[in-house]
């Protein structure tokens, strides 16, 4: 019984790994939804910091060029509804130079949005 407990701590961690090499394993991804309370542009990359409220609160990135945007286009003021999916973790920095600000959040793959 310990041998079996054994091999299967060492063969599952080293068939993720292969796995990942093969392209096998995806990142995946979450819904979110909710109303922008801040939304301040991004100085390492071209794109936004956006603080989302209640149903799906938190820190999300919109960034030109990687996130796809439906009818009404990539946010654009305090008050607006986005609902979309976000992936992994992808980091916007909120203030330019010396002042490093550096805020991490869930990078929007694709949303919708209210106008």
């Amino acid at each position: 019984m310990l041998r079996i407990v054994a091999v299967l701590v060492l063969l599952v961690p080293l068939s993720v790994f292969a796995a990942s090499l093969a392209g096998g394993v995806s990142v995946p991804a979450r819904p979110f939804g909710g109303q922008v309370l801040e939304l301040l542009p991004c100085y390492n990359l071209s794109g936004y910091y956006i603080l989302l409220g209640p149903p799906t609160p938190g820190i999300y990135i919109y960034q030109f060029g990687g996130t796809f945007s439906y009818l009404f286009g990539p946010p654009a003021h305090i008050g607006q509804w986005l609902l979309g999916m976000a992936g992994p973790a992808s980091t916007c920095d909120i203030a330019p130079g010396d002042k490093f600000i550096g805020k991490t959040g869930g990078r929007i793959i694709f949303h919708g949005s209210s106008k």
